[in-house]
């Protein structure tokens, strides 16, 4: 699913890149759209994998870390999804 996930934002950004001079509102609110349901998806997978014990602290530290690289979450909900699984 995750390679699903990435060809499709893959494509987005192509989309994005050649209507780039359009400026056109609905492109930028289905890119957005795009990126909350990716990351509900890869918060949603962190979460079952962490309560199935298949995944240590530091491990999902990492993996949120690699989406704020990849502007897929932000600086914002990095550090509070770092602040609460530190907390457990």
């Amino acid at each position: 699913m995750d390679d699903k996930i990435e060809l499709l934002r893959n494509k987005l950004e192509k989309l994005i890149e050649v209507t780039e001079n359009l400026v056109d509102s609905e492109v930028v609110s289905l890119s957005c759209e795009l990126d909350k349901l990716i990351l509900n998806y890869y918060f949603s997978v962190a979460s079952r994998q962490h309560l199935c014990g298949q995944q240590n602290v530091t491990d999902e530290i990492m993996k949120y870390k690699d989406l704020l690289d990849e502007k897929i979450i932000t600086e914002e909900e990095f550090s509070t999804k770092e602040k609460e699984l530190l907390r457990k």
